[in-house]
């Protein structure tokens, strides 16, 4: 189940009850001329699910609650601008969720992910843990690109507004409106501390009540900083994924491109030029001068696996341990070359059907379609005829 921005549980309407004023989105907020690195996340078919920081140039941090994860994130673009609708938008190429996140009770509401082209915008960095020493009683700016109201439908526009901590916790605080705080679609959105005459990230909009007025939890960023998010952010630079590894973006490789996998556009990995096999790392071919995987690409339908993440829009058979996607047999939607077939009691996959082996001239195998041979043919010729010929002979009388 996707949890939407702020959750339509937690937030079901922004309706102005308490604070005696009219509420826009952000509640009491104005139009955000500046920060570029904050995004809109939207499906594809431009639809806002939550906002979004970016911390590098090709990873934006937002809330886990948001429904982005490893299995969906094709699905969805981080958009650039102050409106979602007239933006740039870019693909993702990856995404993961805090893998503690717990959506019953929103702990640990982080997510990361990165876009498939860099970003040329100034990221935004990340409070230390003294930095977030300076948050009780202190004021936070908070962005968005949330609904005014619950049923509104004008999400879509960034917008600012200020608001004031009053409370923290060791991986939270809370801002009460000042006047302004967060609404539907504008989780994962960023809260900044101003230090001096910089700003900081501090805070990834989390969760709030449900008429918008009385406030909303941040996640704050600097327990997860060591822990979750460096680790993702090494793995996301530039020249760092080895030869034959996969790779997220044009660049990410430390020599050679980053190519689509033939047998599966959703896979790309790293091919480091060559002469020959000796050139490649083992298990991978050199063809066309790149060292490039025999098919099936690791990942991709018919490969080996161990695990359903072992496999790329596909899952880990758990009869025959390679890549598979699970089919009808009454109305089979299987690839080119695979078959839909029976692999346990309950259980029906595309496996791939198995090549033709036929005997090549000169001894040993190859894999072909089975040819006649032209001795072979004549005798089979006289056979049928004989067999016509006898036919004729036992025919009753009419």
């Amino acid at each position: 189940m996707r949890w939407l921005a702020l959750s339509t549980v937690l937030l079901a309407a922004c309706v102005d009850v308490e604070l005696g004023h009219r509420a826009e989105a952000i509640v009491a907020g104005e139009l955000a001329g500046a920060d570029p690195a904050v995004v809109a996340l939207t499906e594809a078919s431009g639809r806002v699910i939550c906002s979004g920081t970016l911390i590098s140039p090709h990873v934006v941090i937002t809330a886990a609650h948001c429904g982005i994860d490893a299995t969906n994130f094709r699905s969805f673009r981080a958009v650039f601008g102050a409106s979602a609708r007239s933006g740039t938008a870019i693909a993702l190429s990856d995404a993961r969720a805090h893998p503690e996140f717990n959506a019953a009770t929103f702990a640990n509401d982080l997510a990361l992910l990165t876009l498939r082209v860099r970003s040329e915008v100034p990221p935004i960095a990340l409070a230390t843990t003294a930095d977030a020493a300076a948050l009780p009683s202190t004021a936070v700016r908070i962005v968005g690109f949330g609904v005014s109201a619950a049923m509104a439908g004008d999400s879509g526009t960034k917008r600012e507004g200020r608001a004031r901590v009053d409370a923290v916790s060791a991986k939270t605080f809370h801002i009460a409106p000042d006047p302004s705080q967060p609404c539907v679609g504008d989780s994962g959105g960023p809260a900044f501390l101003t230090l001096g005459a910089a700003e900081v990230l501090v805070g990834v909009t989390s969760t709030g009540d449900e008429a918008c007025v009385k406030g909303a939890t941040e996640t704050r960023v600097d327990p997860f900083a060591d822990g979750f998010v460096a680790p993702y952010l090494a793995r996301s630079r530039d020249g760092v994924a080895a030869p034959g590894e996969p790779c997220l973006f044009e660049g990410h490789c430390a020599g050679g491109a980053c190519v689509t996998a033939e047998d599966q556009p959703a896979i790309s990995y790293c091919a480091t030029p060559c002469s020959d096999a000796a050139g490649c790392r083992a298990g991978m071919r050199c063809r066309a001068g790149e060292c490039r995987w025999p098919l099936p690409t690791p990942g991709a339908l018919g490969a080996r696996c161990a695990l359903d993440t072992d496999c790329v829009e596909a899952e880990c058979s758990p009869s025959l341990r390679v890549c598979t996607q699970r089919c009808d047999p009454l109305s089979p939607t299987c690839p080119a070359d695979f078959a839909c077939s029976k692999t346990s009691a309950i259980r029906f996959e595309c496996v791939a059907r198995p090549p033709t082996v036929v005997r090549a001239a000169g001894g040993g195998c190859a894999l072909a379609a089975p040819r006649l041979a032209a001795r072979t043919f004549i005798p089979i010729v006289a056979l049928l005829v004989l067999a016509s010929l006898l036919r004729r002979a036992s025919r009753p009388y009419h």
